[in-house]
């Protein structure tokens, strides 16, 4: 069992309903939210089989919370946060071919950030509404063996005015290009969470890895 209570700023943990499975949603919320953001997905998803890691960021902003800040300093010390996590649901018996990283925002930016630097490949990366910071350099510092064989659903909003979506279009091809496998999919949505089609077209591209 994952204790939640070793991660520094703490968050929410789901068991599945599902006795002894291994899947894992890990959900990093976006700047200025928290793990709550994040309450009632596993009743939205309806995925018995998968447990649910909502984390909070390590940067605290009264009750909520950053992923990292305006520096690739502050960005790289996010990096620094979230692996010990992810090692520890792996040490907790999880296998990381069974874990899905997913983010939202700045959450999303991470799961591009983390997911191909961090050396175990993962089940899946979705990334919602988000914008890689520094493209080139990500490209440039990339596993390969996770660029080659990840799996990425990454979504954005057409009338998205925080976050365009010219500019994570022009990131999913310059990704493509270095070798990602990338389904992408646009919404007719602002900065938010879709729930009439985005997250059941997530739950189903979720679950269609699970079944695998």
């Amino acid at each position: 069992m994952f204790d939640i209570r070793k991660v520094p700023n703490g968050g929410a943990w789901i068991p599945s309903m599902k006795k002894g499975s291994k899947w894992v949603l890990v959900a990093l919320h976006g700047s200025g939210g928290s793990s709550e953001n994040f309450n009632g997905l596993e009743t939205i998803f309806n995925l018995p089989e998968l447990n649910y890691l909502f984390l909070n960021g390590p940067m605290r902003e009264y009750a909520n919370f950053r992923w990292y800040g305006e520096t690739a300093e502050s960005r790289q010390r996010a990096l620094m946060y979230l692996a010990p996590v992810i090692d520890q649901l792996i040490n907790a018996g999880y296998p990381a071919s069974r874990i899905f990283l997913m983010g939202f925002s700045q959450g999303a930016a991470l799961v591009f950030e983390f997911g191909l630097r961090y050396p175990h490949l993962l089940a899946g990366y979705i990334a919602i509404s988000g914008r890689i910071e520094d493209l080139p350099a990500l490209i440039n510092q990339k596993r390969a063996v996770i660029a080659e064989r990840g799996r990425w659903l990454v979504t954005h909003g057409t009338k998205d005015y925080n976050l365009s979506v010219d500019v994570m279009h022009d990131q999913v091809e310059k990704l493509k290009a270095a070798g990602l496998r990338i389904d992408y999919r646009e919404y007719p949505k602002i900065h938010e969470f879709d729930h009439r089609k985005e997250l059941p077209e997530i739950r189903q591209w979720i679950s269609q890895i699970t079944k695998c």
